[in-house]
């Protein structure tokens, strides 16, 4: 479990992640470039403070809710089965 921590300034190429909780972290200027979340819990996380710059991830059986994509151009991102409220 890695809720509560942060992952700021942290860079994530071609990665997926299985079965975890990342709820409330810190992603401040974090890159996420090919990066799938399988079966993963997500909550209030504030994807709008990553580091725009080849931004892509994907979402499969996620729980995203009060997860945050303000402004974000993410046209190709897929939420699959995924919760967003």
């Amino acid at each position: 479990m890695f809720s509560h921590v942060s992952l700021a300034e942290l860079v994530f190429i071609d990665c997926t992640f299985h079965n975890c909780d990342l709820s409330n972290v810190n992603l401040n200027n974090t890159a996420f470039q090919e990066v799938y979340f399988v079966n993963f819990k997500l909550l209030g996380l504030r994807f709008d403070t990553c580091k725009l710059f080849l931004l892509e991830f994907n979402f499969n059986s996620c729980t995203l809710n009060y997860a945050s994509f303000f402004g974000l151009k993410i046209p190709e991102t897929k939420f699959h089965n995924s919760s967003l409220l």
